[in-house]
């Protein structure tokens, strides 16, 4: 990401518990939100974020426009009826100079590739799916520029992976029971697992 002029105001949508909200306040932005329509992750947060995070749909009306040096968005995009729409209101409310930073599922991954239907990006909640080029062409459409992708390598322990590899059922089950009863299943392990982020600037 190249250098936002301002780190004075933030909006993370779809917090959470608001833990990346820790990591803009660390950045050194002097004002944060997070937006989060499920009360439990908020409940979750520490006690010191929790007054940060409204709960609730995103909606445009509720920020002034042009104030928000940088917005978030991490998979969530899959979760909405309008990307196209919630992206337009990202452009609205940042101010000239931020950008927007959105993480998706890429379906065209090699990781969906090899998985398939056994991928996680294959879910019924996902109402939509994404690739470089459409989430390239979703920011490019709503007026953002220079805009970038990049993989997203995850961490997670190897006996999750395995899990999810398409393994015959009685040699993953032997792998699992194996990998579980010792410390090598519990080692973490960064694979680009088909998540994808993409950023772009408003002029």
């Amino acid at each position: 990401m190249q250098h936002i002029p301002n780190l004075d105001g933030a909006i993370d949508i779809g917090t959470g518990d608001g833990a990346f909200l820790e990591e803009l306040l660390r950045t050194g932005f002097t004002s944060v939100i997070g937006v989060e329509p499920s009360q439990a992750p908020i409940l979750a947060a520490k006690e010191e974020i929790q007054p940060l995070i409204k709960h609730g749909l995103f909606r445009v009306e509720d920020f002034q426009a042009g104030t928000f040096s940088l917005i978030t968005c991490f998979q969530t995009l899959e979760h909405l009826y309008d990307p196209k729409q919630m992206c337009q209101d990202a452009y609205t409310l940042v101010k000239k100079g931020g950008a927007v930073f959105f993480i998706c599922h890429n379906h065209r991954a090699l990781s969906a590739k090899i998985l398939r239907m056994r991928s996680p990006i294959f879910d019924i909640e996902h109402l939509q799916l994404f690739s470089e080029k459409s989430a390239r062409y979703l920011l490019k459409t709503n007026g953002f520029t220079t805009i970038t992708t990049k993989v997203i390598f995850n961490r997670y322990p190897l006996h999750y992976w395995v899990k999810l590899f398409p393994l015959p059922l009685k040699l993953k089950r032997f792998c699992l029971s194996f990998l579980k009863k010792t410390k090598i299943g519990y080692l973490p392990v960064s694979i680009p697992a088909g998540n994808l982020a993409v950023i772009g600037y408003k002029k």
